[in-house]
C-alpha cells in the first residue's frame, strides 16, 4: 500500500511539473485523451487550458460529444468515428487525431476555426461532415485523402474551393450557393439540393453517377455532359425553362425510370414541373425540340432541345435517335441469343455426358451495372431443381427475374403469377456466364 501510494504521488508531482500542452489554447473546456485523463476514470476527460480535469467520466463507449469547444489531443481514443456537437465554437490550436480515425463530424457548432494551428488531419481521414455551422469552405484545410464530405446548412455563400481530387461524394446542401463548386476528377455523387443555383451550363458531369439539384431556381441548363454512367438526376422543384442536350446526355437521361422514392437506393430520375423548352431559342442553336422521357411521369411532359453533339453531328429528329437506339439494342439481342445458344448446347453436352459436378465450369459472378445488359447466366437443373435463364436489366423472362445492386433473386413462377420457387443468390455463388 506504501509503495502504490509512492506511485500516486510521483505521478502527481510528474504532471505537476509538466508543461500543459493546452496553456495557448482559448477555450473553456478541451476535449482529450491523453495523459492530461490520467486522474479521470477514462481515457477521455474533458480539461482546462490549464489542463484541470473539468470531466474525468466521459464513457470509453462515446463517439459522439457535445458541449466542447476545442480538439485537444485524442490519440488515446478508440473510435474510427468522432462527432463534435452543440458548441458555439470549435478551434483545433492544439488538436491531435489517433491515426485510424476515418470519419469525424460537426454537428450545430457555430464556427469551426482551423485558422489557427496545422492541419490536425490524419492520412486516414476520408469521411468530413459540417452540419448546421459556420465556416469559410473557400480558405479551410481539408484532409488530403478525403472521398466524402457533408456541408449542408451553413450559410454558404461561395463555393468549396481546393478539393482534394480523392474526393468521389461531395454533398452541399441547404446554402445559399450561386456558384457552382469544382468537380474533382474523381467525383461520382453530386447533391447541391436547396441552394440558389439559376444556371448551369458548359460542364462535364459525364463521370458522374448522381445529380441532384431540386429545390434550386434553375432556368437554365445546357452543354452539360452526362454519359451511361449516369443512374440517379433529380432536378424536382427546379422552373427549368430551357434544357439544351447534345445527343450522348440525351440518351443519358431517356434511360433513366422513374424514380420509386425508395431514397435507400437513388435510380431514375425525379422532376416535379413541367419543361417546356422555346422552340425560337432552340433553333436560332440548330436545335430540334424533342420529348425527354416521353410518357414515364404523366401528366408531365420534358420538352429538351437536342443540338449537335460534341463532334459536330446531329441527327435530324428524335425518330433518327430511337433508330440508332433500335439497331443497337437489335445487335445486342442478336449476339445475346448466339452467345445464350452456346452455352445452352454446352450445358447438355455436360450433361449427356453424364458429368457429375458443374462446378469446374463455374465462374464466379461479381454482379457489375456496366456488364448486366451483356452478360447470360445460366443455372443449371443440379442446383435448382430445373433449368434457369436469365439476364439483366431487370427483365424477367417466363420464370426469372434478377434483381440489381447485388440482390439477386430468382423466381419461379406459377402459370397463375403466384410464386413457386424464390431462391436468393449472393454476388459471388457460382454461375456458369458467357459474355457478350
Amino acid at each position: 500500500m506504501h509503495a502504490a501510494l509512492v506511485g500516486l504521488a510521483l505521478l502527481s508531482l510528474t504532471l505537476l511539473a509538466a508543461p500543459c500542452p493546452y496553456s495557448d489554447v482559448k477555450a473553456s473546456v478541451i476535449l482529450a485523451a491523453d495523459a492530461t485523463c490520467a486522474g479521470g476514470r477514462t481515457d477521455v476527460c474533458g480539461v482546462s487550458s490549464s489542463c484541470v480535469v473539468l470531466d474525468g467520466d466521459l464513457d470509453n463507449g462515446l463517439s459522439t460529444f457535445t458541449g466542447f469547444n476545442s480538439l485537444g489531443n485524442v490519440s488515446n481514443y478508440v473510435h474510427r468515428h468522432l462527432t463534435m456537437g452543440a458548441s458555439a465554437s470549435m478551434t483545433f490550436a492544439a488538436a491531435s487525431l489517433p491515426s485510424y480515425l476515418t470519419s469525424i463530424s460537426f454537428e450545430n457548432v457555430g464556427v469551426v476555426n482551423l485558422s489557427s494551428s496545422q492541419s490536425p488531419w490524419s492520412r486516414r481521414v476520408t469521411h468530413l461532415s459540417i452540419v448546421n455551422g459556420s465556416m469559410d469552405a473557400t480558405t479551410f484545410p481539408w484532409p488530403c485523402n478525403l472521398t466524402s464530405l457533408t456541408l449542408r446548412k451553413n450559410a454558404l455563400i461561395d463555393a468549396p474551393s481546393n478539393l482534394p481530387s480523392t474526393l468521389t461524394t461531395l454533398v452541399v446542401e441547404d446554402n445559399q450557393l450561386h456558384d457552382l463548386p469544382p468537380t474533382p476528377p474523381r467525383l461520382e455523387h453530386l447533391h447541391l439540393d436547396a441552394n440558389n443555383l439559376t444556371t448551369i451550363t458548359d460542364l462535364d458531369w459525364s463521370r458522374l453517377v448522381t445529380v441532384r439539384l431540386g429545390r434550386n431556381p434553375i432556368e437554365t441548363m445546357a452543354r452539360v455532359q452526362f454519359s451511361p454512367s449516369l443512374r440517379f438526376f433529380a432536378c424536382d422543384d427546379c422552373p427549368l425553362q430551357q434544357l439544351t442536350l447534345t445527343p450522348t446526355s440525351f440518351h443519358a437521361l431517356d434511360a433513366l425510370p422513374p424514380w420509386d422514392g425508395n431514397t435507400s437506393r437513388l435510380t431514375g430520375f425525379n422532376m416535379t414541373r413541367n419543361i417546356s423548352s422555346n422552340r425560337s431559342a432552340c433553333a436560332k442553336l440548330q436545335g430540334t425540340v424533342v420529348p425527354l422521357w416521353a410518357g414515364k411521369a404523366p401528366p408531365l411532359s420534358f420538352d429538351v432541345c437536342l443540338v449537335r453533339d460534341t463532334n459536330g453531328t446531329a441527327p435530324t429528329s428524335l425518330a433518327s435517335i430511337r433508330a440508332g437506339t433500335g439497331l443497337a439494342i437489335g445487335g445486342i439481342a442478336s449476339a445475346f441469343a448466339i452467345v445464350l445458344l452456346v452455352v445452352v448446347l454446352d450445358l447438355k453436352r455436360r450433361q449427356c455426358q453424364g458429368e457429375a459436378a458443374f462446378d469446374d465450369a463455374y465462374a464466379n459472378v461479381q454482379p457489375s451495372p456496366n456488364r448486366h445488359a451483356q452478360t447470360v447466366y445460366v443455372y443449371p437443373r443440379s442446383s435448382l431443381g430445373q433449368s434457369m435463364v436469365s439476364w439483366f436489366p431487370g427483365a424477367a423472362t417466363d420464370d426469372v427475374f434478377v434483381n440489381d445492386y447485388g440482390a439477386w433473386h430468382l423466381v419461379d413462377r406459377d402459370d397463375d403469377g403466384s410464386i413457386a420457387v424464390a431462391i436468393a443468390v449472393e454476388p459471388t455463388s457460382q454461375a456458369l456466364v458467357a459474355s457478350i
